[in-house]
């Protein structure tokens, strides 16, 4: 998806309250077996909505508490960004592997 297009959606998302499920969906449908039990779901899904409640938690409690973000906490952001991506790099099969 275009970088700009994906931008729009997400803040459609946002503004809709939307982000998280949406973000369940695809992982639902884009990822998990599709022969996945319904044990296997539920799971998942507890675990999938209890990352980002831990992430969310985290960065709301984490940043200085000033009217705007700190240099610090730009860091924190860069690094938090840095750790998921790292994830993404993990999960992301390459060309040529199965």
């Amino acid at each position: 998806m275009d970088t700009k297009v994906h931008d729009v959606v997400v803040r459609r998302l946002m503004d809709e309250g939307k982000l998280m499920a949406a973000g369940w969906y695809l992982y639902r449908t884009r990822i998990m077996p599709r022969d996945a039990g319904l044990t296997q779901i539920e799971e998942t899904r507890k675990a999938f909505y209890a990352g980002a409640q831990h992430v969310f938690a985290s960065i709301c409690g984490g940043f200085d508490q000033s009217a705007e973000p700190t240099e610090a906490d730009v860091v924190r952001m860069e690094r938090l960004h840095d750790e998921l991506q790292s994830f993404v790099a993990e999960m992301t099969p390459t060309k040529g592997r199965g």
